[in-house]
């Protein structure tokens, strides 16, 4: 049950339905005078990218989001509709369990990483509009580092570090996913790929409702993961990627990393911060607690009576701005 709350947001929770929505009305006593626009807000619970898509051409829906490039083809040139893309900030990657057999074997994480071709996936994931990622950071945000080591495509060289790293006749791993339409592809490509290099991969899907709780308690031990961007470097970085950030769900441990990551949180001048920044990711990627694949291109799809729409680093939808026209 939802018990009252206070609350310094822009709208405050009037209503929750199990399994089919959530209602906000407007509120009176937001500190941005004017806003926000809209008197009350209704959150549906829909099965999927694909109803989502039928019930804003019905026009039972004003707003829907999280849509691939697939999703939002049939809605292209539709009248009433418009579509705004993501600034492709959104990380997918895959991750795995350092501390746990079999990838705490560094030479096996290096061979599934050139095993894998993330120009395919963004092909067939984002039509090819994605930008492949070498690390956690799209170029557009200050600390970007342009030198990162890339883990190409390369099947030899992927065989080659599976005997290294002890594996000359492959092996076989389990690789979890939610329900969600995108990661499960990734998936499927991914067991594709590693089978020409002789890993088995044992699909393994986890329940929507439990698979990120599980993901954060390292309860699953190797699947794709997605990140949205935030303001400050220190909000990504420092949560995923020290020792003691609350979602280091890899359980990566490095001294390096936390002494830089560390340093970058007490530095104010944002000059003295990009190198710090720049070196920290060449020490993530280069231990490999994620393997980077690309930042996807997402899209909200809008009824045009709808106005004010605006995306920020964190790709999550703000409603305080909107406003609805007749």
């Amino acid at each position: 049950m939802f018990a009252p709350a206070l609350t310094s947001g822009p709208f405050v929770f009037k209503e929750w339905v199990r399994g089919s929505q959530i209602a906000v009305e407007r509120n009176p006593n937001y500190w941005e005078a004017g806003k926000p626009y809209l008197d009350r807000i209704v959150l549906r619970d829909i099965a999927g990218a694909v109803v989502g898509v039928q019930r804003l051409l019905t026009g039972e829906l004003d707003y829907v989001a999280e849509l691939s490039p697939q999703d939002v083809r049939q809605l292209e040139g539709r009248r009433g509709i418009h579509l705004d893309p993501t600034p492709t900030g959104r990380w997918i990657s895959m991750q795995w369990q350092v501390d746990k057999p079999p990838f705490n074997n560094e030479k096996l994480r290096q061979a599934i990483a050139h095993a894998i071709d993330r120009k395919r996936i963004n092909d067939i994931i984002n039509d090819g509009k994605g930008v492949i990622a070498e690390g956690p950071t799209p170029k557009a945000l200050w600390w970007f580092n342009p030198d990162l080591k890339s883990y190409a495509h390369d099947p030899a060289k992927a065989k080659a570090l599976l005997a290294e790293a002890g594996y000359p006749n492959g092996l076989e791993i389990g690789l979890s996913h939610p329900n969600t339409a995108s990661l499960q592809q990734i998936n499927q490509i991914v067991q594709e790929q590693l089978k020409a290099v002789g890993v088995t991969v044992k699909l393994e899907p986890v329940a929507q409702s439990e698979w990120y709780s599980r993901v954060v308690q390292q309860q699953i031990n190797f699947t794709a993961m997605r990140w949205t961007q935030r303001p400050d470097p220190d909000g990504l970085l420092y949560l995923l990627f020290h020792s003691k950030g609350a979602g280091n769900s890899t359980n990566y441990k490095s001294a390096e990393v936390d002494a830089l990551l560390d340093k970058g949180r007490s530095t104010l001048d944002v000059e003295a911060r990009k190198p710090i920044y720049r070196q920290a990711q060449a020490a993530m990627t280069r231990d490999l607690p994620y393997l980077p694949l690309y930042f996807s291109v997402e899209y909200a799809a809008i009824r045009d009576m709808v106005q004010g729409h605006a995306w920020i680093p964190d790709e999550i939808p703000r409603f305080r701005g909107l406003w609805k026209t007749k």
